[in-house]
């Protein structure tokens, strides 16, 4: 009963935390951005997009997401959208760029949450980061 009241306790924390705080400023308009603006924003929404998907985003095989950006070629990826958020780490040739993303917070999935909830400092996994001495911590979520 503890853990049920603490839980929808941090839910309602959570969501309150996430709601946007609306204010307007006297005298100030609002300017369209132009849509070649907006445009060039796109690939970035892509991989934004990409890193919600669990089933592929690792081997850069999820759909709409991953073949709107079909030059990505991607380095490594992981999660399972739960325990672990999902995640991928790639370079993209049109946007001279690497990329490094990962899901966010999911507030209604529990172990979403509680990853968030894990802010102690950990030895960095040695697969990813070889010859990393062991006395470098670091926390994700």
């Amino acid at each position: 009963m503890l853990l049920s009241a603490l839980f929808v306790l941090a839910q309602a924390l959570v969501s309150a935390l996430a709601a946007p705080v609306v204010s307007e400023r006297a005298g100030s308009g609002v300017t369209a951005a132009a849509a070649s603006l907006v445009s060039s924003f796109t690939p970035y929404v892509q991989f934004a997009r990409a890193a919600y998907c669990t089933e592929g985003a690792s081997v850069w095989n999820c759909g709409a997401a991953c073949n709107a950006i079909s030059d990505f070629q991607i380095y490594a990826g992981g999660g399972d959208g739960g325990a672990t958020p999902a995640w991928f780490v790639g370079w993209s040739p049109s946007l001279s760029s690497i990329v490094v993303a990962h899901e966010g917070t999911d507030p209604t999935n529990f172990l979403s949450l509680l990853n968030d909830a894990d802010f102690f400092l950990d030895p960095m996994d040695k697969t990813y980061f070889p010859g990393i001495s062991s006395s470098i911590k670091g926390e994700a979520f």
